[in-house]
């Protein structure tokens, strides 16, 4: 098995050495059509944001497993600035506001530790 692990592989330790899974190598690929098509060529694994495979699964080339009950879930952060930010920052900034997951807007507190509200 070849497993395509992100630079903080939490998934896994999480899942995959728990369960007595070692792969006989990993590689460490960063473009998302070149892990799509070892996973599709058998080649191996990999945990991926559902929408960046989206096309890919909507296709039948690849299928998807959620790793535990939830899943895995990602924090994105934007900083910028504190003086007067261009338009099309601004612009940038309000369409993430309005698209984004509410339960992921959390502007100007700093990261969100689990548990903390």
């Amino acid at each position: 098995m070849t497993a395509a692990i992100p630079a903080t592989p939490t998934w896994f330790q999480r899942f995959l050495l728990p369960a007595g899974v070692m792969p006989a190598r990993v590689v460490h690929v960063e473009l998302t059509e070149a892990i799509v098509e070892l996973v599709r060529a058998g080649q191996g694994i990999a945990a991926m944001a559902r929408w960046a495979i989206a096309p890919d699964v909507r296709s039948g080339r690849v299928v998807v497993r959620r790793l535990g009950r939830q899943g895995l879930r990602r924090h994105w952060y934007a900083a910028v600035r504190a003086r007067r930010s261009p338009d099309y920052l601004r612009a940038f900034i309000d369409q993430v506001r309005r698209t984004a997951p509410s339960s992921a807007r959390h502007e100007g507190r700093g990261p969100r530790r689990p548990g903390a509200e």
